[in-house]
């Protein structure tokens, strides 16, 4: 079963999993609200984005791991950062837009601060893949036309733990225990836009450009573990008026929202 968006910027498709294709024979009315609320959190995002591209994300409601709430995975591109600092200045709209811009390195590589796994700031700039390659959400990547906008290939998918009390409405307040559907939903929702955690270590064991999709688990804390390594991204969506971007070198590594490292690798929401 699937369900559409209609007429926003972005259009957000919803597929759903195993889980909730099963939920919907045993408990059809649980099936079709969680449903409905992952169509409310994406039209929060449409609501303030002008981008026109479709985003195909799955959805499940099943049971996960212990103490697991939920987890969101994201695809990836790969694009060199020359290519995406030309889509940044194609698509620029508003005076900011130009700043923002007008302020990237103009070579065809890309210096930056970062953190070793040692926590020292270093400058990353010996000419490596991070240097030349950036990663990027596809759903970013369709908004900056280096992607087709209306490509039907899944660009996220996100199951919520059944084993946890959610409220389903929020315009009630939330139920004391229960934790907010719609807003945990808008929140992952925007992980697959591009609004991921900004630490990074530039270091890593893994070399090359990293091409496979980067995990997130949303715990009951609630707190995000990372398992895989993690690429990075350029956020760029289309606000009304302005954009959001945040460049980021396209080969990272697990470290908390604050840049130490821990054994179990997990980061704020």
């Amino acid at each position: 079963m699937s369900t559409s968006l209609v007429p926003a910027n972005p259009v957000f498709h919803f597929s759903s999993g195993s889980g909730l294709t099963a939920l919907q024979g045993s408990n059809p009315t649980l099936a079709n609200t969680v449903i409905a609320d992952f169509r409310t959190a994406g039209n929060r995002w449409s609501s303030i984005f002008s981008d026109n591209v479709t985003l195909n994300i799955a959805i499940d409601f099943k049971p996960l791991g212990a103490g697991i709430l939920g987890e969101t995975s994201s695809n990836y591109a790969v694009t060199t950062y020359a290519a995406t600092r030309t889509a940044l200045n194609v698509d620029k709209k508003t005076t900011d837009d130009s700043t923002a811009v007008k302020n990237l390195p103009a070579s065809n590589t890309l210096s930056f601060l970062t953190n070793s796994s040692s926590g020292q700031v270093i400058l990353e700039n010996n000419g490596s893949a991070n240097n030349l390659y950036l990663a990027m959400p596809t759903a970013n990547a369709k908004a900056l036309g280096l992607g087709t906008p209306t490509a039907t290939a899944q660009d996220a998918s996100m199951t919520f733990s059944s084993a946890f009390k959610f409220d389903f409405d929020p315009t009630n307040g939330i139920l004391a225990g229960q934790y907010d559907f719609v807003g945990v939903a808008t929140h992952e929702i925007g992980h697959s836009l591009g609004f991921v955690h900004t630490p990074c270590s530039a270091r890593s064991t893994c070399s090359g450009i990293v091409h496979q999709a980067s995990s997130t688990s949303l715990t009951a804390g609630p707190r995000i573990s990372r398992p895989t390594v993690e690429s990075h991204t350029s956020v760029h969506f289309r606000r009304v008026p302005s954009m959001v971007m945040v460049v980021r070198p396209a080969i990272g590594r697990t470290t908390l929202d604050w840049g130490s490292w821990t054994p179990h690798g997990r980061l704020a929401s």
